[in-house]
Order: C-alpha cells, then sequence, then structure tokens
C-alpha cells in the first residue's frame, strides 16, 4: 500500500472527529441563526404590544374623561327633577289646599 494512503487511513479516526465537530458547529449555527430570527420576532411582536397597549390606555383616558363630563350632566338632571319636582308638589299643595 502506498504510504500516503496508509497515512491518511491511519489519521481517519482523526479526520472523522474533526468533520463532526465542524458539522455540529454548522447545525448550531444554523440553530443559532434560528433563535435569533425567533427572538427578533417576539421582540417586534413586543413593540407591537406595547404601542397597542399605550393606545388602549390613551382610550381609556379618554373615556374617564368622558364619564366625568356624564356623571356632572346626570347631577345637573338629578336636581333639575328634585326641583321640578318640588314645585309640583307645592302646585299640587296648593291646588289641593284651595
Amino acid at each position: 500500500m502506498h504510504p500516503l494512503l496508509l497515512g491518511i487511513l491511519q489519521k481517519a479516526p482523526d479526520i472523522i472527529a474533526i468533520a463532526k465537530k465542524l458539522a455540529d458547529s454548522v447545525k448550531a449555527g444554523r440553530k443559532n441563526a434560528e433563535v435569533a430570527e425567533r427572538v427578533a420576532a417576539l421582540e417586534k411582536n413586543e413593540a407591537q404590544q406595547a404601542e397597542l397597549i399605550k393606545e388602549m390606555a390613551k382610550q381609556l383616558n379618554d373615556m374617564s374623561a368622558v364619564i366625568k363630563v356624564l356623571h356632572s350632566r346626570i347631577l345637573v338632571c338629578l336636581a333639575c327633577s328634585i326641583v321640578a319636582l318640588v314645585l309640583a308638589a307645592i302646585i299640587l299643595w296648593d291646588g289641593y289646599a284651595k
């Protein structure tokens, strides 16, 4: 057998081990790229959710202001109703008293 071929055959286990390490390294690189893509997608989704929460908070703030206005209007209507009820009672009482 040729000495060069014999040397290659003797180093075959080392060559196979190095090739396996190289293949594992390439696979790990692919996995790292997949993880990086997933992290980027999660970060994008998180930014979208933060924007949505910000918009929801603004809407809740606006709704709270509207509810305060409605509350004051209801109080005015209640006061007017009480005044009208008192006036009606006075008118009816005065009508029965005559």
